[in-house]
Formats: structure tokens, sequence, C-alpha cells
């Protein structure tokens, strides 16, 4: 694998949940295929208007913060299969306060395919399971 296509494959990740995180959803989904699926919470969302429309509705005070590690990118004929994990902190901010939160919400495990799309690098196939939701402090 070349050096080029593994930072390709990473920087393409870590710009889908650091678009997320900005609440720029548009830029999230557009780092998918025409036809590219996202399997996550029991649901499989074709394409990048069905990855945008999953975030309508999504709470403004929501912050949340995706990060990403054990990021594994195997090459491909026609692009690349990803693995990787997520620990996902997320909290409430009625401001731009920085929320305080006691740890982080969860740990996931993500994996899937990349191929080329005009010359660039997009999500073909996602999957996004829950490895661990964090018990709260109070529980």
């Amino acid at each position: 694998m070349t050096q080029a296509m593994q930072l390709e494959a990473q920087k393409l990740l870590t710009e889908v949940y650091q678009a997320i995180d900005e609440g720029r959803y548009s830029d999230a989904a557009k780092r998918f295929a025409a036809s590219g699926e996202w399997h996550r919470k029991g649901e499989v969302l074709v394409g990048p208007k069905q990855v945008e429309t999953a975030y309508e509705g999504r709470s403004p005070t929501l912050r949340t913060r995706h990060i990403l590690s054990n990021i594994l990118i195997d090459e491909t004929l026609d692009g690349a299969r990803f693995n990787l994990c997520i620990t996902l902190y997320a909290g409430q901010s009625e401001t731009d306060e920085v929320p305080t939160v006691p740890g982080p919400a969860m740990v996931l495990t993500s994996h899937g395919q990349l191929t080329r799309s005009g010359g660039l690098l997009k999500i073909a196939q996602k999957h996004t399971v829950r490895q661990f939701v964090v018990q709260s402090a109070d529980a």
C-alpha cells in the first residue's frame, strides 16, 4: 500500500467525523459515493442525501467529538478496506460554552470499503457498531 493511499483514506474518514462534530452534515454526506451505504443504528442509509437526512432534527445543543483510533487501511484494486475504533464524547450546551461530561458516551467500531469516484476516494460501504455504552456515574 502506498503512503499516499493510507493518508488519503485516513483523511477521508477523519473528515467525515470532523464534519459531524461541527454540525456540517452536508459535508459529511458528500464523503459517501452516490450509492454508498452506511449501516448504523439498525438502518441502512444509501447515498449522500440519506446520510444528510439522518441528521435532520438533531438537537442544536448536542455537542459531540468522535475520537478515531486503531485505524487500519488495506488497499484494494478499486479503493481500500478500513477498520477503526471510535470513542464518542457527547454533551449538551445551550450556548457556546464547553459542556462538562463525566467521560465518553460510547465506544464504537466501524469497518467498510472506500472506492474511487470522479478521482476522489469516497465511502462505498460503512458499518458502524456500538461496542460499549458507557454507564453514567449516577447509575
